[in-house]
């Protein structure tokens, strides 16, 4: 039975959850692409000649799931459910946090082993810079834009170590019950870091 033959957008995205089963599965630090190649039922060639190393699938993982975030975000904020922009920054981190998504789990893992492996820390440096572009981007183009240029580094820090939390602690109903306390504590700090300024 011959396979069918996919487009290389398609392939690449085989690829990536491929990997993404593997990741989750072994750790980004000890998945080989040769462990991934498997994964996949690809050719050695045919995954090389879209990826050269688990890095860069790691990295268009990641930027899948920025682009995805901005969508759902752009989504929520022309409904217009914001009163203010502290608001709209508050609701964004609190989401991010609590929702579940593929990509939830496989970010989670990102955030610890980048602490260990100076490569990861310099990517998710990148996918933060990248990501935060595409997001002020995307905003700017939106009606009534405002609040995004609220988020600062304390803010991601803090989301990624509630997002770790909510991934690890086997506490996802809790931290969802408490998703206005979240909220709440994102304004009071918008707050503060307001009256600092």
């Amino acid at each position: 039975m011959q396979r069918t033959r996919l487009l290389p957008e398609e392939r690449k995205k085989e690829i990536r959850k491929a990997a993404a089963r593997k990741f989750l599965e072994k750790g980004f630090s000890a998945t080989t692409m040769e462990d991934v190649i498997a994964e996949s039922g690809l050719s050695v060639g045919g995954v090389y000649h879209y990826y050269k190393n688990t890095g860069d699938i790691l990295y268009d993982i990641m930027e899948e799931a920025n682009k995805s975030r901005i969508e759902k975000t752009l989504h929520r904020h022309q409904q217009g459910n914001y009163s203010t922009p502290e608001d709209m920054a508050a609701q964004f981190i609190t989401e991010k946090i609590i929702d579940e998504n593929p990509y939830k789990p496989l970010y989670a893992m990102f955030l610890l082993e980048k602490s260990r492996d100076p490569k990861l820390q310099h990517l998710f440096e990148k996918l933060s810079t990248d990501g935060f572009q595409e997001m002020l981007d995307a905003f700017g183009q939106a009606q009534n834009a405002c609040g995004i240029e609220q988020l600062d580094s304390f803010l991601f820090t803090f989301m990624n170590a509630l997002t770790i939390g909510f991934e690890y602690l086997g506490e996802k109903e809790l931290f969802k019950m408490k998703k206005q306390a979240i909220t709440e504590m994102v304004k009071a700090y918008l707050v503060y870091k307001n009256n600092e300024e």
